[in-house]
């Protein structure tokens, strides 16, 4: 990324590069003919008035075909449509202009040159100092190693004539599209993240921060908690001198939440962590921001309290290097899940084609490995990917359809899987079309951080099902469907229903170890050394290290527990308790487990539990198929329907609605479905006015137009939130669906839709909806498929790794992002995402 940065031209260099280009446009004509200055004109003059000059918030496809991975590096250079600025490659260019009718592109080259890496001699490794990606003392990225140089022309279909952009004669709307494209921001540098910096912004809180005069002068040394005798990770609140301790970590160590409890009493907002004030500053938090803050005024806040900045010392972990010495913790987590002590064998060809991290995309590339590594995908989007190009319509970029079957040509043809010349690695496919697409509108998928695997599998499932029923293609995503039988027992009666899932959570118990001692012991000794490095930061250097050793937790433990029978109390009414119990109804093709290691901690900051579970290669779970009603058992009664609540329509509403003139059973409408105001149901009024019944006799509750509301079918949903939607002109399925995306606020709900139109386009009703249980072949026995790991603290941060069993051997291979090898040691034990195959 850096290195295609350093050549990207801005704006305001465009002209200059516009110029230079000039002396190497004999190298890439696509012809032998040359091109004398009439001919340009006469070529070039009836397609003047097509160009177009991108905007600065045009999209630019100049990176990659929009319908294969090639690139301005390949063969054939990249054609960019200076019409529609979509990006072709030589392949797909011809179809493009015959589909079209578009003749004008800009030609890009591009040749890579390796830059000889300096000298690093005896140079000692760098201290990583603060929390960064890509930056002066933070964590490394890899530095360059090629610079580029690229070439451009013009090319006019259908013959390929290359027009060299020195040449004179061109018109001044092609030269302006020429060199707009040139010096635009590409689409995909658009959707790059940049190098990430922690940021400490100035609280708001420090500038009016109220200091009590209680006589309070804190000590330079020996503090200690004031609520417990903890004496370590004590944070000073700056408001009133008290001395407490931090939060509490999930496995028990930290603090006792002392320092946060005080803030929700007290409601002073900024504490200072003893042990890291020093001249250079001291960590800050602020607790109504919930962040780490500067405190401009700090050296005044602390002499309030007796303590002289100049003469401090720093004697405990800051908040960054306690984050740094985390992500040092997870480099042994590293180096099992990514094979960093093992000679790898490079593996390339069909189905070994690596994914290059576009920053923060390893979630998107481990998912979308396993996914395709299954004979259904290829069969779903790479075998008919031609017929997909064919069918797509005028913005391939925009089109799911294309995108898959893109992605699906770049991973299972080969093709890009070769090893390069110059560093005898593959560079993978970086899918940057996909990433846009597929996270649009999205809060999360959109940006450039790090996400949930999970949550990102389940996100690709619903736009594959959405897009296959918009194409009347198969619908692959029903290969992971089925049911769960729910069987709840209370009173000697039994009730059976049925639940849809996608995937099975298993629960991390970490009291179901197997190694507590091992941990126990293994932990003391962790926290001797890190008391040790508190001491003296030279010490760290020299202090011996140890294999981490995790609880051990048999995964049959945690499937017994995912199963386990569930007490549920005050079952339809209060004092009764029930049993609840879950089974399989039916099982899917492919069966996903979850092991439960994330969770929010009591501060709601998320953590991971860092445990040994080991999946087994197969997996029978007939014993966990249920069997549905009995002959020995009694059904329990259906729960009686509580009697509707009384309807009220407010008649003040009423009467100055038909005071305006209109119809009285209109206005009672009005009322019952927008009874919070006058406005409001003015609003209603306008809205449905012209609806056949609006003047009819109005029974409130029953179906019918003008927005009355039909009954409810179990939406979850009030009757009133949805009819105050369907005011807005929206249907009544439409509003249904918003309601519970946003947890029925009305507000919300209005503007989910309008960001999701598409959706709302091919949503399916009811009837149409797929059965939960459609495609649910599995037949209980599994072997299993795929394991995606996560290294790091939680799912906004850290790296993921899928490893994948191929080939008629059945063994693993390591799909690292772009590196692809035959693996040594899976690490079976400690996947998040178990991908298991029926046989």
């Amino acid at each position: 990324l850096a290195a295609t940065s350093q050549t990207q031209p801005t704006r305001q260099q465009s002209t200059r590069q516009h110029c230079l280009v000039a002396r190497s446009q004999d190298s890439c004509r696509l012809n032998n003919a040359a091109m004398t200055d009439v001919d340009a004109a006469s070529v070039l003059a009836p397609l003047a008035a097509r160009a177009k000059v991108p905007s600065e918030h045009a999209r630019v496809y100049k990176d990659e075909c929009a319908y294969s991975f090639d690139t301005s590096e390949s063969e054939g250079g990249l054609f960019v449509c200076m019409e529609t600025f979509l990006g072709l490659s030589r392949e797909f260019v011809t179809e493009y202009h015959a589909k079209t009718g578009r003749s004008l592109f800009l030609h890009i080259k591009t040749f890579k040159k390796e830059v000889k890496a300096e000298e690093d001699g005896d140079e000692q490794p760098r201290k990583i100092t603060k929390m960064a990606i890509g930056v002066e003392g933070g964590f490394d990225v890899d530095k360059p190693k090629f610079e580029y140089e690229h070439q451009y022309s013009l090319a006019v279909l259908p013959g390929f004539v290359s027009i060299p952009l020195h040449a004179s004669g061109i018109p001044d709307q092609i030269q302006l599209s020429a060199a707009a494209i040139i010096a635009a921001e590409s689409a995909a540098t658009k959707d790059t993240a940049a190098p990430w910096v922690e940021q400490r912004l100035p609280s708001k809180h420090a500038e009016d921060l109220v200091q009590l005069d209680n006589g309070i002068s804190v000590p330079p040394s020996g503090w200690k908690c004031a609520k417990c005798d903890i004496t370590d990770n004590l944070w000073l609140n700056l408001s009133d001198g008290s001395i407490l301790c931090g939060r509490r970590q999930y496995d028990g160590s930290g603090g006792n939440n002392h320092a946060v409890e005080h803030y929700a009493e007290c409601k002073f907002p900024l504490a200072v962590k003893l042990g890291t004030i020093s001249p250079e500053g001291a960590d800050v938090f602020s607790y109504p921001e919930d962040d780490l803050v500067t405190d401009l005024h700090l050296d005044k806040h602390l002499a309030h309290w007796g303590i002289k900045v100049q003469e401090m010392k720093k004697t405990a972990l800051t908040m960054t290097e306690l984050q740094v010495a985390l992500n040092e913790r997870a480099k042994a987590e590293s180096e099992c899940i990514e094979e960093s002590g093992q000679k790898l064998e490079p593996l390339s060809g069909p189905g070994y084609t690596g994914l290059r991290n576009l920053g923060n995309t390893c979630y998107l590339n481990s998912v979308c490995q396993a996914l395709f590594s299954l004979p259904e995908f290829k069969e779903r989007f790479f075998d008919p990917r031609k017929e997909i190009f064919v069918a797509s319509g005028s913005n391939p970029a925009e089109d799911l359809e294309v995108q898959m079957a893109k992605l699906a040509d770049g991973l299972l043809s080969g093709k890009y899987s070769q090893e390069t010349e110059l560093d005898g690695e593959q560079d993978g496919i970086q899918p940057r079309m996909f990433k846009t697409l597929i996270g649009k509108d999205h809060p999360e998928f959109s940006t450039n951080r790090q996400q949930d695997a999970l949550e990102f599998f389940q996100h690709m499932l619903s736009k594959v099902e959405r897009s296959s029923r918009a194409s009347s293609r198969s619908d692959v995503s029903k290969l992971f469907r089925f049911t769960f039988e729910e069987r709840i027992e209370c009173t000697g009666q039994v009730k059976y229903t049925t639940q849809p899932g996608t995937e099975v959570f298993v629960p991390v118990d970490l009291t179901a170890a197997v190694n507590k001692e091992e941990v126990a012991a293994y932990e003391a000794r962790a926290a001797a050394r890190e008391a040790e490095i508190k001491e003296s930061e030279a010490k760290a250097a020299t202090l011996p290290k140890e294999p981490v050793i995790r609880p051990k937790i048999p995964f049959e433990i945690g499937l017994q527990q995912a199963f386990a029978p569930e007490v549920v109390a005050d079952y339809r009414k209060p004092g009764t308790v029930a049993t609840k119990t879950m089974r399989f109804a039916t099982f899917p093709k492919y069966l996903v487990f979850v092991i439960s290691k994330f969770y929010t901690d009591t501060d709601w900051s998320p953590k991971k539990k860092d445990v040994s579970m080991e999946a087994p290669l197969e997996l029978d779970l007939t014993r966990f198929q249920g069997k549905g009603l009995q002959p020995d058992e009694t059904e329990m009664p259906e729960e009686e329907a509580a009697a509707p609540a009384p309807v009220e329509i407010n008649e003040d509403i009423v009467t100055q609605l038909a005071g305006m003139g209109f119809a009285y059973e209109g206005c009672r409408r009005a009322a019952y479905n927008c009874p919070q105001s006058v406005d409001a149901a003015m609003e209603w009024v306008l809205a449905h006015m012209g609806d056949p019944d609006f003047s009819e006799p109005f029974v409130p509750g029953a179906a019918g137009g003008s927005g009355t509301p039909a009954p409810a079918a179990d939406d979850g949903v009030s009757e009133e939130s949805i009819a105050m939607v369907q005011s807005m002109g929206f249907s009544r399925d439409h509003a249904v669906k918003a309601l519970k995306k946003t947890g029925g606020a009305v507000d919300r709900a209005v503007d989910w839709m309008f960001s999701h139109m598409d959706e709302l386009d091919t949503m399916e009703t009811e009837e149409d909806a797929p059965a939960a249980d459609e495609g649910a072949t599995g037949s209980g026995k599994y072997k299993l498929k795929a394991v995606i790991s996560h290294i790091g603290a939680s799912t906004g941060s850290g790296h993921y790794v899928a490893h994948i069993r191929k080939g008629e051997d059945g063994k693993f291979a390591i799909f690292n992002d772009r590196r692809v090898a035959r693996s040594v040691a899976p690490p079976l034990d400690l996947g998040y995402l178990y991908l298991y195959e029926s046989v």
